[in-house]
């Protein structure tokens, strides 16, 4: 009778699975196992062989694996095989693990290791109270848990495109594959294990489109150990740190296995009470059972019997950084000098440093090694030795040390805040500095005294069986799983409540703070760009066209672009009109003094590499700028009638910039709904009731900011709205740090220049003195930083003679200007004698100009809040200067005082970059001269 197989794949990996199970489902009578299927030939006839054949070993085929993870992502069609071995499932078993919470468990590699053990024991914890999926990247054929998850009973998902790299172009693959499984089987949520696969987990489960989550799937990460602490090499541990600290919002709870690992945390942008510590446990050991002959004929564990007095020594791990193998060798042939004879040692593991650690043991003359290579069963090994080593230079909470305390081995390892929570030094094992000086003497140490070894190895099983077993571990992870879910239940509920609502907005803090977070994940998601400009740069070179100093350039230009960046998000207060200029001095700026940096530090360089560094750079926060500050106009309600009449006299003379800001007015008493909006203005005057007291705190609750007319007018103007009498508690606070960089820079900006300036100084006191009778320069006192008054010099622009008597505003046609004084005034070359002001210390390059002294005592007697611009240096430029030009009059002097404030409350390097720029424009058009 043929088999009626249709040659279709089935959904229940009906065909030889990645890992294949010992036995198979009772209802299923064993078969030969399919070969790779074709679809143009039809299934042959193979049930009388089946029958009177043995059944060979299955093959594995990795096509057949890549295929699976296809149909489990829902990228093939499955359909249900009539002759399936599950065709007898029980239905009611199903709807039991239908209740369980689904986890998908994603991790890198599925080699032996630590994280690896601790997902094998997690799932055969809690096997029979959750629905477990086990995503595991890396080649099929190397997947030890795949093969011990499979033989469990529980569903593996092999995804070869996960590989262990921090290029995103090779994670892309990885990243659909995991968005597709995630989207068919609908988990309900995510759990993150080891680097990389922490990484794709989050993104995916963030990119994910299930029903029931629709802000993206719940994500718990456990941290095995962080990339980015300072043993790590730079460019790892930069690239750890910038993906940790995107991922950190995306991530719902993080687990960390060590309180070391918690502080590293502190830094995330992850609420505190999300992060839990939850030591790492692994099963306890089975009982013991008689072995035949055979069984103990093991090739992997069979080290050569060394003399009974001498300790055995093993190092479990993974030969490749961090891990420190080379210290064991040269601390034994340390030891070896000592005692005239080795000690015998096993190494487990393999690992791209096996081939230099096997000649650095040839070279140090070590024959007493067994390297044993990948092993499967660590504790058997384990059981064959006395001594177990652990030399790294990091580790967050390692699992090996774990099973050589539950196998009571006496564990010799680094002192590394991690280990530090597993062993107390010298109660249940021995911690160690990492050079082969401190290894060999704590090895000296136990093969003089035997009785410690087997003293530490008592004390560390009794510690592990106190402390370190996977039920309670496993326990605490089942609460954070069941507070994931009952946060995503509540979410659910409350995102349906808020349906109803127009509401929109996007956290309590207020918009200046949300443009620069949107700002700084932009510039941080730039830092990508070095991917494509070193392939680029690789290509060039090979080519010919560029030099190897390119790419070394290319990693210095990191600095002007985190300067340029920090710049941009300190002006991000600035005016809708001011952005564009702050945004090309902000990027401008920083790579024009990068070569001078070169210079200083006589480092080569290749300018093609800051040009393009430079071009990337503004192109990037550019278009990032245009998206998240430019053309982002503030949505204000306002519910009080009176408040756009007042900030039009607030921003008088000018008007409100559509651009900047739309208001809308709602009614809270109407049928209609709040508006979608960024805040609320609120007029200060209205006196307050109970009833627009729970108002305002009902659209707190909904996380709106509440803005004073005041600070709309400020946002929007750049000017500093003046206090009233009734406000006694306005005040503004300066910035030390700031003014100490201030001073440094004003000193050197001024003796850099003086090449230019003395010389140019000297022809103009030469040409006033030959256009006019009298001195070329000019003195008045004026009043300086804390109300201190300075001789305040100028070159000469009227007549000598002829000042009127008392203080008078400047007009633009005084018949007292000379013909020099005039292009002197129309270029403010007559300013040029007060840099030695700036060097003296009274007055800075950029600030409010100083005013006389008659001038200051009468408007400090009219405007109460006058005294204020004296918290800063006066400068020879300033931000009023460049907005509005020279004050005429009384009414004129309140809106420059109110520029002038503007600057006092938020004076930085990026405002300061921006005035400069603007002066220059003022220079060359003559604006504001009088």
């Amino acid at each position: 009778m043929k088999n009626q197989d249709d040659g279709t794949l089935s959904l229940f990996d009906d065909f030889p699975p990645a890992y294949e199970p010992a036995t198979l489902p009772a209802a299923a009578a064993p078969k030969k196992p399919r070969a790779k299927r074709k679809v143009a030939e039809p299934a042959p006839d193979t049930s009388n062989d089946a029958a009177q054949a043995p059944t060979p070993e299955p093959v594995v085929d990795p096509g057949v694996h890549v295929e699976t993870t296809l149909h489990l992502a829902g990228l093939v069609e499955p359909q249900r095989r009539r002759n399936s071995p599950w065709a007898n499932l029980d239905m009611a078993a199903s709807q039991v693990a239908a209740q369980m919470p689904h986890v998908m468990l994603v991790i890198t590699k599925g080699e032996a290791g630590g994280a690896q053990s601790h997902v094998r024991d997690l799932c055969q914890a809690l096997q029979t109270r959750v629905q477990f999926t086990v995503v595991i990247g890396g080649p099929v054929d190397e997947s030890v848990l795949g093969r011990e998850l499979s033989a469990m009973g529980i569903t593996v998902c092999p995804m070869p495109d996960m590989v262990e790299s921090l290029n995103p172009l090779k994670l892309w693959p990885a990243l659909q594959q995991l968005t597709e499984l995630i989207n068919t089987h609908k988990p309900d949520l995510v759990h993150g294990h080891s680097a990389i696969g922490g990484v794709v987990a989050r993104i995916a489960a963030k990119r994910a489109h299930v029903p029931a989550h629709s802000s993206g799937v719940p994500a718990v990460y456990t941290v095995h150990g962080f990339g980015f602490k300072p043993e790590v090499p730079l460019v790892r541990r930069t690239a750890s740190a910038l993906a940790e600290r995107l991922l950190a919002r995306w991530t719902t709870q993080m687990i960390c296995v060590s309180k070391y690992e918690r502080e590293l945390a502190f830094d995330l942008a992850i609420a505190p009470e999300r992060v839990h510590i939850i030591a790492n446990g692994i099963a306890r050991l089975p009982a013991p059972e008689t072995k035949t002959q055979d069984d103990t004929a093991d090739t992997n564990a069979a080290p050569a019997h060394p003399p009974s007095t001498l300790p055995r020594l093993i190092m479990v791990a993974r030969m490749k950084s961090p891990k420190r193998h080379d210290l064991l060798l040269q601390a034994l042939a340390k030891v070896r000098n000592v005692l005239g004879h080795e000690l015998p040692v096993t190494l487990a593991g393999d690992g791209p440093l096996q081939a230099q650690l096997r000649a650095q043991a040839k070279a140090l003359n070590l024959k007493n090694i067994t390297w044993a290579g990948d092993v499967s069963h660590v504790s058997e090994l384990l059981a064959q030795h006395q001594v177990f080593v652990l030399l790294s230079d990091h580790e967050g909470m390692p699992i090996t040390v774990l099973e050589a305390m539950r196998a009571g081995l006496c564990v010799l390892a680094s002192s590394l805040p991690g280990i530090r929570e597993q062993i107390n030094a010298y109660q249940d094992g021995i911690l160690v500095a990492n050079t082969p000086e401190a290894v060999a003497e704590k090895l000296l140490q136990l093969v003089r005294d035997p009785h410690m070894c087997k003293r530490l190895g008592r004390a560390a099983q009794q510690k592990f069986e106190d402390c370190f077993a996977a039920e309670p571990m496993a326990e605490r992870v089942l609460e954070v799983y069941r507070q994931c879910t009952q946060e995503t239940t509540t979410a659910t509920q409350l995102t349906a409540d808020a349906a109803t609502r127009t509401h929109n907005s996007a956290g309590l803090v207020s918009a200046s703070v949300r443009r620069r977070d949107a700002l700084q994940r932009w510039a941080l998601w730039g830092v990508w760009m070095l991917v494509p400009s070193f392939m680029a740069a690789q290509l060039l070179e090979d080519a010919g066209l560029m030099t190897y100093q390119f790419g070394e350039t290319l990693w210095w230009c990191v600095l002007p672009y985190a300067v340029a960046t920090h710049l941009l998000m300190r002006a991000s207060h600035l005016p809708v009109a001011e952005r564009s200029g702050v945004l090309w001095v902000s990027t401008t700026a920083p790579f024009v003094f990068t070569p001078l940096g070169f210079a200083l530090l006589q480092q080569p360089y290749s300018r093609a590499a800051v040009v393009w560094a430079y071009a990337a750079t503004t192109l990037w926060l550019w278009w990032g700028y245009r998206r998240h500050v430019k053309h982002r106009a503030l949505r204000l309600v306002h519910l009080d009638a009176n408040v756009p009449a007042q900030l039009a006299a607030c921003l008088n003379p000018n008007t409100l910039d559509p651009q900047a800001v739309q208001l809308i007015a709602w009614a809270p008493n109407s049928d209609t709904p709040l508006p979608a909006c960024d805040g609320v203005v609120l007029d200060r005057h209205v006196r307050s009731s109970d009833e627009r007291t729970r108002l305002l705190g009902e659209l707190k609750m909904q996380h709106l900011r509440l803005y004073s007319v005041e600070a709309v007018a400020e946002l929007t103007s750049g000017r500093k709205m003046l206090p009233t009498a009734a406000d006694s508690l306005w005040e503004i606070d300066n910035d030390p740090s700031y003014d100490r960089a201030k001073r440094l820079l004003d000193v050197a900006t001024v003796i850099a220049l003086a090449p230019l300036w003395l010389p140019l100084a000297a022809g103009v006191a030469l040409a006033v003195r030959f256009d006019s009778k009298g001195p070329a320069l000019y003195s008045q006192p004026r009043v300086g930083r804390d109300g201190q008054v300075f001789t305040l010099w100028k070159f000469r622009s009227m007549v000598h003679g002829l000042q009127a008597p008392g203080v008078h505003f400047a007009q633009a046609d005084d018949p007292r200007i000379t013909r020099m004084g005039r292009v002197l005034r129309r270029s403010r070359l007559d300013e040029l004698p007060q840099l030695f002001n700036v060097l003296m210390g009274h007055m800075s390059l950029i600030g409010p100009r100083p005013e006389q002294t008659a001038f200051v005592r009468d408007f400090a007697a009219t405007i109460p809040s006058y005294p204020y611009r004296h918290l800063v240096r006066p400068g020879l430029t300033g931000w009023a200067q460049v907005q509005q030009g020279y004050a005429d009059s009384a009414d004129t002097t309140r809106i420059k005082l109110s520029y002038d404030l503007y600057y006092v409350a938020h004076y930085s390097l990026a405002l300061d970059l921006l005035i400069a720029a603007k002066t220059v424009k003022t220079v060359c058009t003559g604006f504001g001269a009088r």
